[in-house]
């Protein structure tokens, strides 16, 4: 007979990162434009899920990192993935200059100036891993929970942690108005993950979106 699993805890730990983000991004005294102080809410937002992780089992069903469905999640990740990763080109090469608005300061991002070897795709996997784990596995998990019983609930987590994640200081900092491109992501893969209930698919995404954008912007526009 198998054990049924403890309600889980401490849920609220998502929220201080979260609101560190926000506070930062809307002119909170900690905010200097700096990247050292733009990444501290992720940090600490790791710090929360080590802490939330030692108070709850199951952590790894909790965070959506599963082991079933692995190839169904996949490859809905790798269509996904395109779909934006196109989209977001166009909007980045197509739309914003027709605007009047360059993106020529992209080229002077800490990605944009790693080595193309070192980023595609092996460092544009790994920072998708990690950022996917704490916005949609430990973030959007959390706030699922603390508005399960809501009708809106789901929903209204998805919308939250793309907004956080739109407003993350270091995206706000580093891409400046192409945030707002986040938030559209986030919804997507926020909707990706309640849909198939696997991170991988939302990993797959996020890798495979950035690495075509990241390429296409490296080969013909650097």
């Amino acid at each position: 007979m198998s054990e049924v699993p403890r309600p889980e805890r401490w849920s609220g730990l998502a929220i201080l990162p979260a609101v560190l983000s926000l506070g930062y991004s809307f002119g909170s005294p900690v905010s200097s434009g700096s990247l050292w102080t733009a990444v501290i809410p992720q940090w600490v937002a790791y710090v929360c899920l080590a802490v939330w992780c030692a108070a709850n089992d199951g952590c790894r069903e909790r965070l959506f990192i599963g082991t079933r469905n692995l190839k169904r999640g996949f490859w809905i990740g790798m269509a996904v993935g395109l779909i934006t990763g196109l989209l977001n080109l166009w909007i980045i090469v197509g739309l914003t200059p027709w605007l009047g608005y360059g993106f020529d300061f992209l080229r002077d991002t800490p990605h944009a100036k790693m080595p193309f070897a070192v980023m595609a795709p092996w460092g544009i996997v790994l920072i998708a891993i990690f950022v996917e784990l704490n916005f949609r596995g430990f973030l959007l998990g959390r706030l699922s929970v603390l508005l399960g019983d809501k009708p809106y609930g789901p929903a209204a987590a998805v919308v939250l942690s793309a907004l956080v994640f739109s407003f993350d200081p270091f995206m706000v900092t580093v891409f400046r108005g192409y945030h707002w491109l986040a938030f559209t992501d986030g919804l997507i893969w926020g909707g990706l993950l309640i849909a198939t209930r696997n991170l991988i698919s939302t990993i797959t995404a996020h890798a495979v979106e950035v690495i075509l954008v990241y390429t296409v912007l490296k080969v013909f526009y650097a």
